[in-house]
């Protein structure tokens, strides 16, 4: 079933240019209007009724496709926190992003009768909200999970290397649209965005990588150096290889993954794919620019662009490092040996 759904929006996407920003709101709009944008939201909370593996699936095909979309952020981050909230999409929604980060403020009232102050950095692609999802402190066991109107917030509008919207927002007693209370410490809470918001990460990365080793291997292909073709050539053969290694390496760190997206090990899984499709980023993004030379750097052409979301994607929910560590503190918690662990069922 996720192959049909990834090859109905390839299709969908394939037929409409992206040259510029209202390109991609138009294209965004198509996806949103068919239901793929909340592909992970419950019917009952208005959504389509799939799953996050099922949402990965249109997430995998707009980053393959190179075309800059807030799919991640409302396909599988936000519907992950309204599933987890009990909270349904507000009415006349059409791009509905969460913030995963620290919120500075409160919620003043009771629920749907509150007002909310707050304040928040670099929010992906709350410049394109028409809605807001935000978990806010309620007391230390319990989270409100709140949806207010992106109109009603000041929005300054900020980039990451890739060019994707990361904006501040700030709230003044803006009239709250719905609430939920959620029995899970705001802490807690952050900590499952986060690793949503990782695993999230690393589909587009995986997915964006394994275009990227296949256009590198047709320029190669295509690319002839002293009469024959760059493929020909030992060294750019090795290097090949070291890509498509690297990009399969990705692929099955995320299926893995999203096999256990259910599951207690979810955040562990998370955690493995993250710190495996950044370092594979990082090492495929080299071999590529290497095996383009100074075509590959122009605005012209597209491998920059996907490189720079390589890059920027590689940062985004903490980096290999920081989920490395996170898996060693578990691993010693666990007080397991290192296969056993990793290979444990629960």
């Amino acid at each position: 079933m996720t192959g049909e759904l990834r090859t109905s929006v390839e299709d969908l996407i394939g037929d409409l240019p992206v040259t510029a920003e209202d390109d991609a709101r138009l294209l965004y709009d198509r996806l949103a209007d068919g239901g793929w944008t909340t592909v992970s939201v419950p019917e009952h909370l208005g959504g389509s009724g799939g799953s996050i593996a099922d949402a990965a699936e249109v997430v995998a095909a707009v980053a393959a496709a190179g075309t800059g979309l807030p799919v991640g952020e409302t396909a599988i981050i936000a519907g992950w926190l309204l599933r987890t909230a009990g909270l349904a999409l507000p009415i006349a929604s059409r791009c509905v992003v969460p913030v995963t980060g620290r919120v500075e403020g409160a919620l003043d009232g009771n629920g749907a009768t509150g007002l909310l102050t707050m304040r928040a950095e670099r929010v992906a692609w709350a410049s394109w909200a028409s809605h807001l999802i935000v978990p806010v402190p309620r007391d230390p066991d319990r989270t409100w999970v709140v949806a207010v109107d992106a109109m009603r917030a000041a929005i300054r509008r900020g980039s990451n290397l890739a060019g994707e919207p990361r904006d501040d927002v700030e709230t003044a007693a803006a009239p709250v649209l719905a609430a939920v209370t959620v029995g899970i410490p705001h802490d807690d809470l952050l900590a499952g965005l986060a690793a949503v918001g990782a695993l999230t990460r690393s589909v587009q990365i995986a997915h964006a990588l394994g275009r990227v080793a296949s256009m590198t291997a047709r320029f190669c292909a295509q690319r002839v150096q002293f009469g024959r073709p760059l493929s020909a050539f030992q060294a750019v053969q090795q290097q090949l290889a070291e890509l498509a290694a690297e990009a399969a390496a990705a692929q099955a760190a995320v299926t893995l993954a999203l096999a256990g997206t259910d599951g207690p090990r979810r955040p562990v899984l998370a955690a493995i794919a993250k710190t495996r499709t950044g370092q594979a980023a990082g090492v495929g993004a080299r071999i590529a620019h290497q095996l383009h030379g100074a075509i590959g750097v122009t605005r012209e052409h597209p491998l920059q662009h996907y490189t720079r979301a390589l890059w920027s994607w590689r940062e985004e929910f903490g980096s290999e490092s920081h989920w490395s560590r996170y898996l060693a503190a578990q691993m010693a918690q666990a007080g397991m040996p290192l296969w056993a662990w990793v290979t444990a069922d629960d």
